[in-house]
């Protein structure tokens, strides 16, 4: 396929269950926004030539399933439900909903992407680490139920980002 960016929006709303990108023989750009408010969305299929997955699946709340083939820039840890970069040090989704409750992001994370816990409505707290730099705009957006967030002592935290906890 000669396909090589996909522009914000353009599936935006769309009812599309199943998205498999092709394989290209350039670098495959997704824009940010490209499914925001998929919400029968439930698999995504990317391929080794995307390189950023910066907000794409905003408002997508039935997507459980991303499959991640031989791509060099992202990795879903074992027993994690994040697509994080390949250094696992940026979340940039969380697949699925997290189980009710308070949660504890892993030290050593330095980077919440933008969009990335998204309209996880079970979430009540969130425990952030010292080793966070930057949480992106948006990144909890719509979390209707964070009632608690905290900071954990000695954080390195420089940037919050547009609308981060706005619900």
């Amino acid at each position: 396929s000669n396909v090589s960016m996909i522009s914000s929006s353009a599936f935006i709303g769309c009812a599309v269950s199943e998205i498999v990108f092709p394989e290209t023989t350039s670098t495959l750009t997704l824009s940010s926004g490209i499914f925001d408010d998929c919400k029968k969305l439930k698999k995504v299929t990317i391929p080794s030539t995307v390189s950023s997955l910066n907000s794409v699946f905003s408002g997508c709340y039935s997507l459980n399933e991303i499959v991640v083939k031989d791509n060099a820039n992202f990795v879903i840890p074992d027993a994690m439900p994040f697509v994080m970069d390949n250094d696992q040090k940026t979340i940039h989704y969380i697949i699925g909903e997290l189980p009710a409750g308070a949660y504890t992001i892993a030290d050593g994370i330095t980077t919440i992407g933008a969009s990335t816990f998204g309209a996880q409505l079970g979430l009540t707290s969130i425990t952030i680490p010292a080793s966070v730099t930057s949480i992106e705009s948006n990144a909890f957006l719509g979390c209707l139920n964070l009632k608690e967030v905290k900071f954990a002592e000695g954080s390195s935290l420089s940037v919050i980002g547009a609308n981060a906890f706005q619900n």
